[in-house]
């Protein structure tokens, strides 16, 4: 997921709403960029379909966290 908030994030966490659509125990590579940040999550094996959104709570190191609901963009 990429984020463009208009400044640079370094840290950041996604917790999903769903079961079984990433890996938590996989680690989330975040990347910051000069406007925010891209996140990279892990699909989890359990993934029995593809999803068409992915809906969680993105949470920022400083304590900051934003329900989040966005369309999967499928690589490819």
């Amino acid at each position: 997921m990429t984020a463009n908030i208009g400044h640079e994030i370094n840290q950041a966490a996604f917790f999903p709403v769903a079961e079984s659509q990433i890996s938590n125990t996989a680690a989330q590579k975040l990347v910051p960029t000069a406007a925010g940040f891209r996140l990279t999550l892990q699909k989890s094996d359990q993934l029995l379909k593809p999803i068409e959104r992915l809906k969680g709570v993105l949470v920022f190191s400083n304590g900051q966290s934003y329900s989040i609901d966005v369309p999967v963009n499928r690589a490819g």
